[in-house]
């Protein structure tokens, strides 16, 4: 769908709880240091949530049985604030510019919502938005050929800093899930018979990008909190345009799902090719 990360691009996941911001930066970033031996990422985890099993899972799903290698190359660090935040992508900075440190391909906050929400709310003075509209640049992404990753819930945040901004949703969790009419997503066969199988199907759209036109969109489905896998809905499968959101940068060539566009799909009579809601719960 985006056609691949663009190096020293920054793009922002966006979405509410459990519509797999964490799980898709973390396929992203597996993924890549997978097929690329000399590759690196630093994750920045501000909540103490990372969850080393989860990648070792991951790893493992991909089809990977030398999971260490991979997660050798993957620096997570504890940055509680964006104050620590600043210091830390400040010292990686340096480091780099040494050769003390390994080139990163991948920075990663998970999730910003945990560093702004006390400056978006007025409870703390610890860092000023100032400082923060710096960090893209503090990273420093365009000048070290880098790609940054954010993540945050569905709350207000410093949008203007991403490239490109990518909504997740749930089907079970977005407008008309729970309404058995024939336009309801969550009374669909498919997801229904994904509910059987132990998946959870969710929506990703494009909200704004700077080089790409906004409102595509595409299906996937989560299984165990661990996998991603493709899914197509059969009457839209075909139906659009676009390269796929590869992981890496790109053309992805892992287990992982290509996120190819399913496009904004026309509204027929009954609603069945109407493209889903967006995580904000408006249609396309």
């Amino acid at each position: 769908m985006l056609g691949g990360l663009l190096p020293g691009e920054v793009v922002e996941i966006t979405g509410t709880k459990m519509s797999g911001k964490t799980l898709l930066a973390l396929h992203i970033v597996l993924d890549h240091l997978l097929h690329h031996p000399d590759a690196s990422a630093f994750w920045i985890d501000p909540d103490s949530s990372f969850r080393s099993d989860r990648a070792f899972e991951i790893l493992s799903y991909i089809g990977h049985l030398d999971a260490h290698s991979v997660l050798a190359r993957l620096s997570v660090t504890f940055c509680p604030t964006a104050s620590s935040v600043v210091l830390a992508t400040d010292q990686l900075r340096r480091s780099i510019e040494s050769g003390g440190t390994r080139q990163p391909r991948f920075i990663v906050i998970d999730t910003i919502t945990a560093i702004f929400s006390p400056l978006i709310n007025g409870t703390t003075s610890q860092a000023t938005p100032t400082h923060l509209r710096t960090i893209p640049h503090k990273f420093p992404s365009r000048a070290f050929n880098l790609g940054l990753l954010l993540t945050r819930s569905l709350t207000p945040t410093f949008g203007y800093m991403a490239d490109t901004t990518l909504a997740l949703s749930r089907t079970d969790s977005i407008a008309g899930a729970d309404d058995n009419s024939d336009d309801a997503w969550g009374w669909r066969p498919e997801n229904i018979q994904a509910e059987k199988e132990g998946k959870k199907i969710h929506v990703a759209q494009i909200l704004r990008s700077r080089r790409m036109a906004s409102g595509k969109w595409c299906t996937f489905a989560v299984r165990d909190g661990v996998t991603l896998e493709e899914f197509r809905i059969p009457e839209l499968s075909g139906s659009g345009s676009g390269s796929g959101f590869e992981s890496g940068f790109g053309p992805g060539t892992s287990g992982s799902p290509s996120f190819t566009a399913e496009a904004k799909a026309s509204t027929s009579a009954k609603g069945k090719n109407r493209a889903p809601p967006n995580a904000f719960g408006s249609h396309s």
